[in-house]
């Protein structure tokens, strides 16, 4: 009977000490800015839907270190959306030329669909196509 008490209080243990790590990292990370309250898209294939007055944030693999960034490659309808603004996040590992992250995000002002293009390119190749390409498209609905 000890033996089975001593198990099951290791087995809870460990599981306390588990959720308390998992919230730990959720709590840090939010406190960095890396997990955000919007809705978050990094799935072209995966049309976004939001609601008028939402904010919504697009997630795009990146590595500034290759002069590479992303950058809108066509104009999207602004009178459904507006751009809030754009932040690249560094990795958490301390290797040199480690890829991030870079994080668009949006407002929906009004019902409608549009398309958001990103290109992928170094800012001093002007004729020479970008290195990546990706749209997403947007739908906004009033509620």
């Amino acid at each position: 009977m000890k033996s089975k008490t001593t198990i099951l209080f290791a087995i809870l243990s460990v599981v306390l000490i588990l959720m308390f790590m998992t919230a730990t990292t959720i709590f840090c990370q939010d406190q960095k800015g890396l997990i955000s309250k919007n809705r978050i898209y990094t799935d072209p294939e995966s049309a976004i839907h939001a609601k008028v007055s939402e904010e919504f944030s697009i997630i795009l693999d990146a590595n500034p270190t290759t002069g590479y960034q992303w950058q809108l490659a066509n104009p999207f309808d602004e009178k459904i959306l507006k751009l809030i603004g754009s932040d690249y996040k560094a990795p958490k590992t301390k290797r040199v030329g480690a890829g991030g992250k870079e994080i668009w995000t949006f407002k929906a002002l009004a019902a409608g669909q549009t398309t958001i293009s990103f290109k992928y390119v170094r800012s001093w190749e002007k004729d020479k196509e970008p290195g990546k390409s990706i749209a997403f498209a947007v739908n906004i609905d009033l509620e």
